[in-house]
C-alpha cells in the first residue's frame, strides 16, 4: 500500500516518499499514555526548548582541547569556548623560549662538550708531533645518524624531545656541520636514508662515497665516505644484505671499500698504504643474540676475503693490507657477541642465545624465574676464559656437573638454543659460501650434525646435536683486531656511553683496527648534556655519539 500521512501518522508529513527508518516497538507520540512506566517517553521540559542550552555553544574541535567528560546536551555550562591557538613562529618561539641557534653553532658547542684523549706513550722517545705532521696518518669516524624513517616508526623513544630538533631537515643540516667540523678520511654512517643528500653535501667538501643499502622495503643503510685527497683510488667495493647472504639473518647492511692512500702521503721508497674499510649496522632486537652473532660472522669473514683478494693482487703480505672497521654493533662491551668480536671466537653452548648480545631495554629483564640467565660466560671469563684444554674443560664441566655442565645437550637446551638458532649462529647450513671461514669443532667420535628443521623450535628435543660436543664460532680475523678506544683507557674499556635515548643508555659503538696500525687518540662523549635528559637535542642531532679516532700504520 502506498505510504501517507494517515497511513502513517507518527512520521508526518516530511516523511512521507522517503526511506525513514521505523522501530515498531518504540513509543511513539499517540501511545505515550498508554506506554507502560519502563518505555514511556520522557516530556518537553516547559521552562525552555529542546536542545542545547542558549550559553553552552557546540564543542569545535578547531578551538582546541577536548570535549567536556560527563556533560551532555542540553546541561549549563557542557561546553565550553576556548582560545584558538595560535601556531605563529613568534608564538612557538615563545612557548619553546628561545629559538634553535644556528646548525654550525649547535654543532660546535656540540663539540666543545667533548674531549680528545691521547694513547699513551709506549716508551719515553714517543713522538708528539701534531697528528698533520705525520704521515700515514688517518682519522676514521663512526656515527649512526638516526633515520627519520626509524624515528618515525618508534616515536616512543624520543618522548620530551623538542619536536623541532627532531625535523629531518634540521638534525641533517647539524649532522653535516659536526662532519665539517671532525674533518675525518674515512666516515663510516649507518641508518643513512638520505645518502643523495650527503653526497651532495659532503662531495662539496672533496668525499666521495658509497652505500649499501637495507632490503625488507627498508629506507636507509650503511654508507662509507672517504676523502679524495687522501685516498687515491678505489680498488674494491663490496655492499652486503645479510638476508641475501644467509636466509634468516634479517635486511641489515654493511658496505666494505678497499681504498689506497694517495701517493703524496707516503714515501716513495715504501710499499703503497692499502686499508680495507668496513661500515656495520647489526640487528637492534635485543633477544636475538643468534641473528647478531651471525651478521657479525658474515661481515668479518667478508672484510677477511676482502683482505686477502687485494694481497693476492698487490702481491703484498696480508699484514700490510690493514682494516678499519666500525659501526653500530648494537651489543654491550660485557656482552658474549663482543667477545666474539674482538676474540674472534665464541663457544655458543656456553652463553644464553636470549642475553648473547647483552643489551637489554631498559624496563625488560630475563629473571631467573622466566628460565633464568645462568651467566656462565660470566665465570668463565673470571677464571681463564674459553682458552682451554680438554682436561680444564672436563674438570669446569665436573665443577657445574650438578647444573648439567657436561651435557651438551642440557646445556644448549637451558640456554635456549635450538636448530634454528645453531644455524644462523653458526651457519652450519652449508648451502652458502659466507659459512666458509666458520667451524663447528667437534670430537673426533661424534657423529655430524643433521640439516636444519624447516621451521625453528623453542626447545631443542630433536637428536640433531650429538652429547659431548662443543660449538665453537669463529671468524676469519681472529686474534688480529685492536680497539681504538680499549687503547686510550687504562682499564681496558671501551667509551661509557655512544648511545642514549629513552628506553636505553649505553655503548653499542665500536672502532676496530688490526695490528699493523696503532691509535693516536680518541673523541670521547661528552659526561653531561647540557639542556636536554636524552638524544636527540640542540648540539647532537642524533640518538647516538659519533665514534672516532686518529690511527697510523706503524713503522716496519
Amino acid at each position: 500500500m502506498d505510504a501517507n500521512s494517515e497511513d502513517w501518522p507518527a512520521l508526518g508529513h516530511g516523511a512521507v516518499g522517503r526511506g525513514v527508518h521505523v522501530r515498531f516497538d518504540a513509543p511513539t507520540p499517540m501511545d505515550r499514555d498508554e506506554a507502560p512506566p519502563s518505555r514511556a517517553v520522557p516530556r518537553a521540559r516547559a521552562d525552555r526548548p529542546p536542545g542545547l542550552a542558549p550559553a553552552a555553544p557546540r564543542w569545535d574541535p578547531r578551538l582546541g582541547g577536548f570535549p567536556p567528560r560527563g556533560r551532555g546536551r542540553g546541561h549549563d555550562g557542557g561546553y565550553q569556548h576556548r582560545p584558538r591557538r595560535d601556531f605563529s613562529d613568534a608564538n612557538v618561539r615563545k612557548r619553546a623560549g628561545r629559538a634553535l641557534s644556528d646548525p654550525a653553532e649547535a654543532a660546535k658547542r656540540g663539540l666543545d662538550q667533548r674531549s680528545w684523549v691521547p694513547t699513551p706513550p709506549p716508551d719515553a722517545s714517543h713522538d708528539e708531533r701534531a697528528n698533520d705532521e705525520r704521515e700515514n696518518t688517518f682519522r676514521v669516524m663512526s656515527y649512526n645518524i638516526l633515520a627519520s624513517s626509524l624515528a618515525s616508526e618508534h616515536p616512543e623513544l624520543y618522548r620530551g624531545v623538542d619536536p623541532r630538533v627532531m625535523r629531518p631537515a634540521r638534525r641533517r643540516r647539524v649532522l653535516v656541520e659536526e662532519i665539517k667540523a671532525l674533518k675525518p678520511d674515512v666516515l663510516f654512517l649507518q641508518e643513512n636514508d638520505a645518502f643523495a643528500f650527503f653526497k651532495h653535501e659532503l662531495g662539496r667538501c672533496g668525499y666521495e662515497g658509497k652505500h649499501a643499502p637495507r632490503g625488507g622495503g627498508k629506507l636507509d643503510g650503511s654508507s662509507v665516505f672517504f676523502k679524495r685527497d687522501a685516498f687515491g683510488a678505489v680498488r674494491d667495493f663490496e655492499s652486503i644484505d645479510f638476508e641475501a647472504a644467509e636466509v634468516g639473518l634479517r635486511s641489515n647492511a654493511a658496505a666494505i671499500l678497499t681504498l689506497s692512500v694517495a701517493s703524496s702521503r707516503t714515501d716513495e721508497k715504501s710499499s703503497p698504504l692499502i686499508v680495507v674499510v668496513g661500515c656495520v649496522h647489526g640487528l637492534f632486537n635485543p633477544k636475538r643474540g643468534d641473528v647478531k652473532l651471525g651478521q657479525m660472522r658474515v661481515f668479518f669473514n667478508a672484510v677477511a676475503r676482502a683482505r686477502a683478494r687485494v694481497a693476492a693482487a698487490t702481491g703484498c703480505s696480508l699484514e700490510q693490507i690493514h682494516c678499519v672497521l666500525g659501526g653500530d654493533f648494537n651489543c654491550a662491551p660485557s656482552s658474549p657477541l663482543y667477545h666474539f668480536l674482538y676474540s674472534g671466537f665464541l663457544d655458543v653452548d656456553r652463553v644464553d642465545r636470549r642475553s648473547l648480545a647483552g643489551c637489554l631495554v631498559r624496563g625488560e629483564s630475563i629473571s631467573r624465574a622466566d628460565g633464568g640467565v645462568d651467566d656462565e660466560f660470566a665465570m668463565l671469563l673470571e677464571t681463564g676464559g674459553f682458552d682451554r684444554d680438554d682436561d680444564e674443560w672436563a674438570a669446569w664441566d665436573e665443577l657445574r656437573g650438578e647444573r648439567g655442565g657436561n651435557d651438551v645437550q642440557e646445556r644448549l637446551r637451558r640456554y635456549y638454543w635450538d636448530e634454528e638458532g645453531l644455524r644462523l649462529a653458526l651457519g652450519t647450513d652449508g648451502s652458502s659460501t659466507e659459512t666458509t671461514e666458520t667451524t663447528l669443532e667437534r670430537s673426533e667420535s661424534s657423529p655430524p650434525a643433521r640439516k636444519k628443521s624447516s621451521r625453528a623450535k623453542r626447545t631443542h628435543e630433536d637428536e640433531s646435536v650429538a652429547p659431548n660436543l662443543r660449538f665453537r664460532a669463529t671468524h676469519a680475523l681472529r686474534g688480529a683486531l685492536a680497539s681504538c678506544y680499549r687503547a686510550v683507557s687504562a682499564d681496558g674499556e671501551e667509551a661509557p656511553v655512544t648511545s642514549w635515548h629513552a628506553r636505553f643508555k649505553g655503548t653499542v659503538d665500536y672502532l676496530f683496527h688490526t695490528r699493523g696500525l696503532r691509535t693516536r687518540r680518541v673523541l670521547m662523549p661528552p659526561k653531561k648534556i647540557k639542556n636536554a635528559a636524552q638524544l636527540p637535542s640542540e648540539e647532537f642531532a642524533s640518538d647516538h655519539f659519533c665514534v672516532v679516532a686518529d690511527v697510523e700504520a706503524e713503522e716496519g
